[in-house]
């Protein structure tokens, strides 16, 4: 995910339950994702790119508690 936070990234997950909860979530979509793209019988569009902005929002929400953490 964030390569340069990964330190703080573990810091966070043992101290903070909301970010660890967001982190797991993202990872799960994020693998949710890379499973969907590397099918053979590739899922509707619609749902992929739903899956993939939702991903993105999360990225945007750790990142602001990363950022704010320092």
């Amino acid at each position: 995910m964030f390569s340069d936070c990964h330190e703080r990234i573990a810091q966070l997950k043992a101290q903070d339950a909301q970010f660890s909860r967001l982190v797991r979530r993202y990872d799960a979509l994020n693998q949710h994702v890379r499973n969907m793209e590397s099918a053979k019988a590739r899922p509707a569009l619609p749902v992929l790119t739903r899956l993939k902005r939702e991903k993105q929002a999360l990225e945007g929400e750790l990142r602001a508690i990363l950022q704010t953490a320092v």
